[in-house]
């Protein structure tokens, strides 16, 4: 299985692959609902962190902030430790995404893994399943 976002040309957009989808593809149930629940906290402006100097969330080295000076106002800033260019330990660029981008990515997710429950890996070789992803 791969989760990858791509641009228009037809072109992996590294950026979004390598640090937000790759997130929720590492990020399991029921964590994914942790996670929801941080954004959605954030995102209606109730969420506190527990330590400011540190990630709001975690896996697998991608990281996750959700309030400044890390995450832009409305937006939550990942990170992935293991891509250099979006490492904030590296001097890399962690990433920003809206609220809307983090729930529409979550979402696709989430119903593919629900076919591949349904179905099976096995029956769904060489289907794609595709969303628009908003600016």
């Amino acid at each position: 299985m791969r989760f990858y976002c791509q641009k228009g040309d037809g072109q992996v957009d590294k950026a979004i692959t390598h640090t937000l989808l790759r997130l929720i593809a590492e990020t399991e149930s029921p964590s994914d609902a942790e996670l929801d629940e941080l954004v959605f906290q954030a995102a209606a402006e109730r969420y506190i962190p527990k330590d400011p100097s540190l990630p709001d969330w975690g896996v697998n080295d991608k990281n996750v902030w959700l309030v400044p000076p890390m995450a832009e106002p409305g937006h939550i800033c990942i990170s992935n430790e293991n891509t250099y260019e979006f490492a904030a330990e590296e001097g890399g660029q962690p990433q920003q995404f809206t609220y809307e981008q983090f729930q529409v990515a979550l979402a696709h997710w989430r119903k593919f893994l629900q076919i591949v429950a349904l179905e099976g890996k096995e029956s769904l070789v060489g289907m794609r399943f595709e969303t628009v992803f908003p600016d």
